[in-house]
């Protein structure tokens, strides 16, 4: 089993490194993303499926359920609330607190979780201030973002100028907390615990802001999502894990298990643009990670993704 095992990890680092080398240049970096688009499938490297099973997100909403005494939780960049829906469904004592800017997506949001008491919909996008900014977003408005070269370069639109926008409310993880109180008691007795991100590509600043927060000691479980323009930023995943420093363990999301940040390593992490992260308090990874496995990929609430 030792030969076995050293000829895999022997392998493994020449794999590494030769993505290390080809990575190099820019024709290199074409070829890896173009692969990477081909066995995305396989690998769960895309963030475009309908269902969250694919990515790995049913599962760790389930994970996150099982281990945690309780979950309240802040879904940031709710869009039409999938992800609240499935934790609400997997965890009907949660506390959700979905935070959405966009006009189109609150409409939907709000008429799926209307009469639950359970979730309160903030209609603003989290910042370093409380200001107002532009969202630029598709016509559908299922993808939308604070950077413009975002969804210029998704939707392929030749001009920023074409794309439609509209003005938001940006609030500071304080203003949002304090918004929360107004519309929930739980949050006080049960402070938030779980945060998921998904923005376009300003993952990393909102993390950065949160992680100053004097809260972001009660969280214990953050998904995020590692995006090839946060890449094309300097963001890489190496930034987010000394981020949140060796209180977390970094797992990549795949099908059916986790694929822990030290196992995968950063260099090859970093070559998968729309690949789904989540950050676990170190002392609960271990049964994170069995959990994750022990959960059904397959979608739990009784809604479609689109309306």
């Amino acid at each position: 089993m030792n030969g076995a095992s050293n000829w895999s990890n022997n392998l493994k680092n020449l794999v590494y490194k030769f993505f290390d080398a080809i990575g190099e240049s820019r024709l290199g970096r074409h070829f890896l993303v173009k692969s990477s688009e081909l066995f995305q499938n396989s690998l769960g490297a895309g963030n475009h499926d309908d269902d969250g099973a694919r990515t790995g997100e049913n599962r760790l909403i389930g994970a996150t359920c099982s281990v945690l005494q309780y979950v309240t939780a802040l879904d940031v960049g709710a869009n039409n609330g999938s992800w609240t829906l499935e934790l609400r469904v997997r965890c009907p004592e949660s506390v959700v607190f979905a935070v959405e800017p966009g006009s189109q997506a609150l409409g939907t949001i709000r008429s799926r979780v209307e009469g639950d008491t359970n979730v309160h919909v903030l209609p603003y996008a989290l910042g370093s201030s409380d200001s107002t900014a532009q969202l630029w977003g598709t016509d559908s408005n299922l993808q939308a973002s604070l950077l413009p070269q975002v969804l210029s370069r998704t939707t392929r639109t030749e001009s920023v100028d074409e794309l439609p926008a509209e003005s938001i409310q940006v609030r500071t993880i304080e203003s949002l907390v304090a918004e929360a109180k107004k519309v929930s008691n739980l949050i006080s007795e049960r402070p938030i615990n779980v945060v998921k991100v998904d923005i376009e590509g300003l993952e990393f600043e909102v993390l950065k802001n949160l992680s100053k927060w004097d809260g972001f000691t009660s969280i214990q479980v953050i998904q995020f999502e590692l995006h090839m323009h946060a890449i094309a930023q300097g963001h890489l995943i190496g930034d987010f894990r000394k981020l949140f420093g060796s209180d977390f363990t970094c797992f990549r999301l795949a099908p059916r298990a986790l694929i822990s940040l030290d196992e995968l390593g950063e260099s090859l992490a970093n070559y998968y643009g729309f690949s789904n992260w989540v950050a676990v308090r170190s002392h609960l990874a271990a049964d994170f990670a069995t959990a994750y496995k022990n959960q059904s990929g397959q979608r739990q609430r009784p809604y479609a993704w689109r309306r």
